[in-house]
């Protein structure tokens, strides 16, 4: 979180408008305060183990895809949130 703080969000921003576009990743944003922080999370409904991820992700998809196969029939509930 310091990190984030430290850049002010830019680059958390950069990161979640390529994800949202280019991937096609349901972000909601949610702006909160006078300063209108910008809040992230994944829509309600989405399963991540459904997502594309990019290159530079490629070991965490692989890891999501292993815990998927460890609960069949699970359809990603367990991780969906916001």
């Amino acid at each position: 979180m310091d990190v984030i703080k430290g850049v002010r969000g830019w680059r958390l921003g950069a990161i979640v408008h390529t994800l949202r576009i280019n991937y096609g990743w349901p972000i909601v944003t949610k702006f909160h305060g006078p300063e209108r922080i910008g809040h992230y999370h994944l829509a309600r409904r989405c399963d991540p183990t459904q997502l594309e991820f990019p290159p530079s992700a490629r070991q965490f998809a692989e890891e999501l895809a292993a815990l998927s196969q460890d609960a069949p029939g699970d359809s990603g509930a367990r991780f969906a949130h916001g």
